[in-house]
């Protein structure tokens, strides 16, 4: 797609000045050059792929018909300011397409996408560009554009709390193995791959909730409602007050689980003390628990309530625990 004439940037008029001194090829080499490296002052930066004509054009600009000319002795040297055979192109163009390239480059690094991953035992909160928030839990991480088009549109590995701006573009939360998209709401996003599944959970307004494999089978969530991606299906659950408040009990640093499989309950464990939990056996993990607790100080609390609960057993190793049938 071209630019409109009319948001054309013009150049500079400093630069206009030293073209004087070029040839005609030079300045329609340099004009269009930097018209590939105009776009609107309505967008905050150019379209990436118009990056990537700015790059190939400078490129292709400098380097075309550029050779330092060959001397065999002193007085063959041309006296200063003698053009040779085979073109050269001035140090004044040189520099002008020096400058376009350090405005592609930072434009670039502009562009390309912000990757943020929270360490174990710790979480974090970033603002986006359009306003809204986004809490991380631990081990968690989002990739994100420093400025939205037409569409907002994160990627997130782990378990984060979104509060979105209400506006007309879509807000989009890519997983593992689906999507959400809202245009302004609160709610929570769940997706470990390894344990297999996405979990979002409505706090606020509306969300449309959509697998990979078949967009086209979405479904939409009402406050206080949660729905599960898993296994190309996608499960809503029936609209109860407490299931939202426990997904979003990682925000106070609390633990609250119904019928989750005890795997999932240990990984949090882990990425929530920064610590490793091994089991006697796989099949172990499969189990299902219910258990609630606010604000536990150690991960050795809460092993020791599950494993109660459970009738399992637990022991401290030279990486962290592991969880046993004492039997």
């Amino acid at each position: 797609m071209k630019t409109p004439e009319n948001k054309i940037k013009k150049l500079p008029a400093e630069l206009d000045t030293e073209l004087q001194n070029l040839s005609d090829s030079e300045v329609q080499g340099l004009k269009e050059v930097w018209d590939l490296a105009s776009f609107p002052a309505s967008s905050p930066f150019p379209d990436p792929s118009k990056l990537d004509q700015v790059w190939n054009a400078v490129d292709e600009k400098i380097s075309e018909g550029v050779r330092e000319p060959q001397f065999q002795r002193k007085d063959d040297r041309p006296a200063v300011g003698k053009r040779q055979s085979g073109r050269i192109i001035p140090m004044r163009w040189v520099a002008m397409a020096a400058v376009l390239i350090i405005g592609a480059i930072g434009a670039r690094m502009w562009l390309a996408p912000v990757t943020l991953t929270v360490p174990y035992g710790e979480t974090a909160s970033v603002q986006l560009s359009d306003g809204s928030m986004v809490e991380l839990n631990s081990g968690s991480t989002i990739k994100y554009a420093r400025s939205f088009g037409e569409e907002r549109r994160v990627s997130l590995q782990g378990e984060a709390f979104f509060d979105v701006e209400e506006e007309s573009r879509p807000f989009i939360v890519e997983t593992f193995n689906g999507s959400v998209r809202v245009l302004g709401t609160t709610f929570n996003v769940k997706a470990w791959d390894d344990e297999s599944k996405t979990v979002v959970a409505l706090q606020s307004g509306s969300v449309q909730v959509a697998g990979l494999v078949n967009e086209d089978s979405s479904k939409r969530l009402n406050p206080g409602q949660t729905a599960r991606i898993q296994n190309e299906e996608i499960l809503l659950s029936p609209t109860e007050e407490g299931l939202v408040p426990a997904s979003l009990a990682w925000r106070s640093g609390d633990f609250s689980y119904s019928e989750e499989e005890l795997s999932a309950v240990l990984h949090d464990i882990e990425r929530r003390f920064d610590t490793v939990i091994a089991m006697s056996s796989d099949a172990m993990g499969s189990r299902k628990t219910k258990y609630s607790r606010k604000n536990p100080g150690s991960a050795s609390i809460v092993l020791e309530e599950l494993c109660t609960s459970l009738g399992l057993a637990f022991r401290t190793t030279s990486e962290g625990f592991e969880v046993f049938d004492p039997q």
